[in-house]
């Protein structure tokens, strides 16, 4: 069992993790969604809608950031080729915090239909962007934060 599986082992009744071949082609799907310029998202795939740092707007802002992006029922927690969960809503806009670990942890969030993507930077920003409609172009990055 990874180190990633232990730490989160006290979420199990929360999470599932996915099979080593399922595990490596969501994070495959996750992965050529990022930038490969800068902690983020990918803005030829998405629409950037907002960043924001997690420690600026506190951790109730956060969760109804959270909360605005992400409404599908289960989603994927990406963060590694090996360790990818599948996690309910409730529980991640619950436990976010306990999950994913400042200087430390990248992490890309996304349902099956790929239709939003959140992207957690270990610098405890967070970054929201919606699927591009073919042939959109890209709008100006808007930050958040005092």
């Amino acid at each position: 069992m990874s180190w990633r599986k232990q730490e989160l082992a006290r979420f199990s009744t929360s999470l599932s993790w996915l099979p080593e071949d399922k595990a490596q082609r969501t994070f495959a799907r996750a992965n050529a969604t990022t930038s490969r310029g800068r902690y983020g998202l990918n803005e030829s795939v998405w629409d950037i809608r907002e960043r924001w740092d997690v420690e600026k707007i506190g951790a109730s802002a956060t969760r109804a950031k959270l909360a605005s992006y992400a409404r599908d029922e289960e989603f994927f927690l990406c963060f590694g080729s090996h360790d990818v969960c599948r996690i309910s809503r409730i529980a991640f806009l619950d436990h976010w915090q306990d999950m994913f670990a400042p200087s430390r942890d990248d992490v890309v969030v996304m349902p099956d239909s790929e239709e939003w993507c959140l992207f957690y930077c270990h610098e405890d920003e967070f970054e929201a962007g919606r699927k591009k409609a073919p042939n959109q172009t890209s709008e100006p990055t808007r930050e958040t934060g005092p």
